[in-house]
């Protein structure tokens, strides 16, 4: 379990090393929740926003679970997949706040990016 936070940290790093990016998600987030809640859009049953982090969870498992298990390499870009997938079907889900899901989806979709480059990492046991 310790290993699995570890990983999560190290994707983190990855976001703060790409920092111009990462700004420009959060600028396009405030954005879009001042719209939605200015608007009374937003309302509390709006948590399927967060479903495309249970892919993040999924790549960073597997990571955890196939450390140093080279030929399952491909794993976590199926996770992605998973991910993005969870990130279309909230997007259309939520259409009366696709600005803010799909902003959450795109800040979610980053950070799995990154979780994915360091679980192949894990799981190749090549470190760049």
């Amino acid at each position: 379990m310790i290993y699995f936070f570890w990983l999560a940290e190290q994707a983190f790093d990855g976001i703060l090393y790409v920092w111009p990016v990462s700004l420009i998600l959060i600028v396009l987030l405030c954005l879009s929740l001042f719209l939605d809640i200015s608007k009374q859009r937003l309302r509390l049953t709006d948590l399927p926003c967060l479903y495309p982090l249970l892919g993040t969870v999924t790549i960073l498992g597997m990571g955890t679970v196939y450390e140093k298990d080279e030929h399952l390499y491909y794993l976590p870009y199926v996770g992605f997949v998973f991910c993005l997938l969870l990130s279309v079907f909230v997007v259309i889900k939520l259409r009366r706040i696709w600005k803010t899901a799909l902003a959450i989806s795109l800040c979610i979709l980053w950070y799995s990016l990154w979780c994915g480059f360091v679980s192949v990492m894990s799981i190749t046991g090549d470190w760049l």
